[in-house]
């Protein structure tokens, strides 16, 4: 099809993800701007590449439509993609810039799978195929309530309450991968516009800036199939614990540098390489088995999982324990109050953190597959701890024949980081569980107090 090509606006867009179980905090920071009412509820947004493509840090090609949805399940959502759909092509560049490139309409074919005209098209002679798309309710409102229909749209806040993922594959077979939680966006072609909106709505921080946390879930379902889970279920969680020197800077960025230059290593995602996400962890205790750490784990739409850990011991820098968590929590994570989970638990509340988090997967060239991963964990009192953790995760080509062979290996790779210069006085290996430290600190009841 020919394209119009024509870029919309150079505006700025600054996105903040937040936790489901902080939306009426927000909700009621937005009660003094004006709403700006849509016709629909729902937006689809279909994300497109080319067949070979390995990149999501440049740019993304897109179609965005419109509709109100009732339903996010699978065959729910098939139903609407498979009936005739008219949307818009955008390229949306990472800073902001969109670029129409004109209107697409895709006739009816219903069935059982993707509409292969839907799955694949050709844009400007290039061949393009669905890789995933996304379902987001919104609502805007207005920065600029008494401007003109053109400016309150440049000028304006967007929020998604949810976000839901799914990816098509080969087959054009659809997968649900799960939900992402809020974001807030904030819209304007000036930097005085949008600092000034957000100092009136996140004057605390509630809101999160986090690049490429969208990726979050396309990125963990494609680690999911390049590194089998069988490899990995024989053995216990196994890891080494490193503490971040409480002023001291180490980026991803750092950390995939002295991975290729020292290892050497190979990522095991495309670029940007890493998954970026948020979680609450809520610290709890087992009046009933009293040896165990539990904890429960809250993802940013309020999804809820348990993940318990027990028979813990250290072989020189490599910590071993049995752990019980899901992988799933984003796709069928309990749902309801924090309160009413912990009851069905049977489980007591000691403290919560809320902890942001990198992850690096990478493997060796024997097959070794690890997780590097940076935690910032902070306590609702400030207490905050920084680690890094190397986390046996598989292998890409065949199962460990043992665990000292597991051992062997990581042991080789503590040895790399905690030698390497540039970490020199940064990091320092680490005893101490998050679980552990936080327990430290379970808030004094108010009654006590007084």
């Amino acid at each position: 099809m020919d394209l119009i090509n024509r870029t919309i606006n150079d505006r700025i867009e600054w996105k903040g993800d937040f936790f489901k179980a902080d939306l009426p905090v927000v909700m009621g920071r937005l009660q003094n701007f004006q709403p700006i009412v849509r016709p629909f509820s729902h937006t689809v947004t279909l994300f497109y590449k080319k067949p070979e493509a390995d990149d999501y840090t440049h740019y993304t090609l897109r179609v965005r439509a419109y509709a109100t949805l009732e339903c996010m399940a699978p065959v729910a959502v098939l139903h609407f993609l498979n009936q005739a759909l008219t949307g818009k092509i955008q390229c949306k560049k990472n800073h902001g810039e969109k670029t129409e490139l004109g209107d697409i309409t895709i006739p009816a074919c219903p069935g059982e799978k993707v509409n292969p005209a839907l799955y694949q098209i050709i844009i400007d002679g290039e061949i393009l195929v669905l890789e995933s798309f996304r379902i987001s309710r919104r609502d805007h409102w207005s920065i600029e309530p008494i401007g003109s229909c053109e400016d309150r749209e440049l000028n304006r806040i967007t929020l998604d309450f949810e976000r839901y993922l799914y990816v098509v594959n080969p087959d054009r077979e659809l997968l649900f991968l799960g939900e992402m939680g809020p974001r807030l966006e904030i819209k304007s072609p000036t930097n005085a516009a949008v600092e000034l909106v957000l100092a009136l709505i996140n004057r605390d921080g509630l809101m999160k800036e986090m690049n490429y946390r969208s990726l979050e879930l396309l990125l963990q379902h494609k680690l999911a199939v390049t590194i089998p889970q069988e490899t990995s279920k024989a053995f216990p969680e196994i890891e080494a614990k490193f503490d971040i020197a409480a002023n001291a800077a180490v980026t991803a960025d750092d950390l995939m540098l002295w991975l290729k230059a020292e290892l050497p290593a190979v990522f095991l995602l495309p670029s940007p390489a890493k998954v970026v996400r948020m979680r609450r962890y809520h610290i709890c205790r087992d009046p009933k088995h009293a040896a165990i750490s539990c904890t429960l784990v809250e993802t940013a739409a309020q999804k809820y999982s348990p993940k318990i850990k027990n028979n813990a011991y250290l072989t020189g820098q490599v910590l071993v324990r049995n752990t019980q968590a899901s992988r799933t929590t984003d796709r069928n994570g309990a749902t309801g109050t924090l309160q009413a989970i912990l009851e069905n638990h049977q489980w007591q509340l000691l403290n919560s953190f809320e902890k942001s988090q990198v992850k690096i997967p990478f493997q060796l060239s024997d097959g070794f597959a690890y997780l590097l991963s940076i935690d910032d964990c902070m306590d609702a009192s400030g207490n905050r701890l920084q680690q890094l953790e190397i986390e046996f995760i598989g292998s890409a080509l065949k199962a460990p024949q043992s665990t000292e062979a597991i051992f062997t290996d990581i042991n080789r790779v503590v040895t790399s980081l905690l030698t390497y210069l540039p970490f020199r006085g940064k990091i320092a290996p680490s005893k101490t569980s998050k679980h552990e430290y936080f327990t430290r600190y379970v808030p004094v009841p108010r009654v006590a107090l007084t």
